[in-house]
């Protein structure tokens, strides 16, 4: 009897997740699961698994601290998917988001709203947040380490790596790939949380923004030389894979023209339908903040 299958979506703050999160509810509806834990700790392999199993249903699951060291069952198939970021866009991003999110009392957000780009990167990397250093590094060794060499097997044991600054690039590569588990998958999407220029070119980008930055791009820089080793890793293991589709500009052009239909049909003013889930290890339950004990109600 063959595996059911689960896409694990490791969500990393500011990678293009709310987008990619929209396009696998627009797939799976319900059955996409965005959880976390209520603490902000690592949801570990054994809650992810038993949730699975306890809602069968579930076809893919999205997370901000997931244990990336995850492995199949006897009866489910993880299709692992992560998305990997330029720093100093990912910086930068950061800083746009929380500068101009409406909810959250948190430091970094209130910080954003009263500092400029330059004194807002030079805050977290001289308060050691963990935002701006060799954060994905980090989030790929399970968040055990900084070990890069780990980091980079684990993201080669990613089923599909994606990039953000190629996006369209790595969403056809992600159909192609899931199609085979999902035949009616379509990952076209309408952008979703856009705080950067996105129609720049990501050298160019990159190039005014350390101008832009001078000295604190350089410290920038120096906190993320084990992120930038991740990044060149994710490029090469994409372009590895865009060598393995036929026809790939034809693909390409097909799906660009399936988002340009998608941006002309009317969106919700909210991304999700469906609320996040959240996980409390003192109580080993899963909820919506303010319906303990009534989290069957969205799966039944």
């Amino acid at each position: 009897m063959p595996k059911k299958p689960v896409l694990l979506h490791f969500h990393i703050f500011k990678n293009a997740g709310m987008t990619f999160g929209w396009v696998l509810e627009n797939n799976f509806q319900k059955d996409h699961v965005r959880m976390d834990d209520i603490d902000g700790k690592v949801l570990g392999s054994e809650i992810v698994k038993r949730f699975i199993e306890k809602y069968p249903s579930v076809k893919a699951f999205s997370c901000h601290n997931m244990d990336i060291s995850i492995q199949n069952t006897s009866e489910i198939e993880f299709i692992k998917l992560i998305f990997i970021r330029e720093p100093i866009d990912r910086a930068c991003s950061i800083y746009s988001y929380n500068k101009n999110v409406n909810t959250g009392k948190q430091e970094s957000v209130e910080n954003a709203k009263k500092m400029k780009l330059q004194e807002y990167i030079e805050w977290h990397l001289e308060n050691n947040t963990g935002q701006m250093q060799d954060t994905q590094t980090k989030y790929l060794t399970g968040f055990k380490s900084k070990d890069v060499e780990v980091a980079i097997k684990n993201l080669k044991e990613t089923n599909v790596v994606c990039v953000v600054d190629r996006f369209d690039e790595s969403m056809v590569i992600a159909e192609e790939h899931l199609k085979t588990k999902f035949p009616n998958v379509d990952l076209s999407y309408v952008i979703q949380n856009v705080t950067s220029e996105n129609n720049i070119k990501i050298k160019e980008k990159i190039d005014g923004r350390k101008k832009e930055l001078g000295v604190t791009g350089r410290k920038l820089e120096d906190n993320n030389k084990k992120d930038y080793a991740i990044y060149a890793e994710a490029n090469k293991e994409l372009d590895i894979k865009i060598q393995d589709i036929p026809d790939l500009e034809n693909k390409l052009y097909n799906f660009r023209q399936r988002c340009i239909e998608k941006r002309n049909i009317e969106i919700p003013n909210s991304v999700f339908r469906f609320p996040r889930l959240w996980y409390a290890a003192d109580k080993d339950q899963w909820f919506y903040k303010g319906w303990v004990n009534k989290s069957e109600r969205f799966f039944d």
